[in-house]
């Protein structure tokens, strides 16, 4: 006797055939993610998945640190100077 497919499961070995017709690609890879999530959910319920996305939303953000206690911001006032902070050299720009 055969067992009965959920929707999901369903849906999942569709993406899965269609996938098989596809050559090697992104694409191909894309409808592989989507069959393997539909699995998982499945597998572990909207329950699951809404809780993993709460866990992810409460932690806490960590405080931003500048890269270097010597930086500072620069503002600069015209495309030029931007353009030769940018593409000049390391020397030329320092000052």
């Amino acid at each position: 006797m055969e067992r009965k497919l959920s929707g999901l499961e369903k849906q999942a070995a569709d993406a899965l055939r269609w996938a098989r017709q596809l050559p090697v690609g992104a694409e191909r890879n894309d409808l592989r993610q989507l069959a393997m999530g539909l699995l998982w959910l499945h597998r572990n319920g909207m329950d699951a998945l809404m809780n993993q996305r709460s866990a992810a939303r409460a932690l806490p953000k960590a405080v931003i640190e500048p890269t270097s206690p010597k930086a500072v911001p620069v503002i600069f006032t015209t495309d030029e100077e931007r353009d030769v902070c940018m593409r000049a050299p390391w020397n030329e720009t320092r000052a």
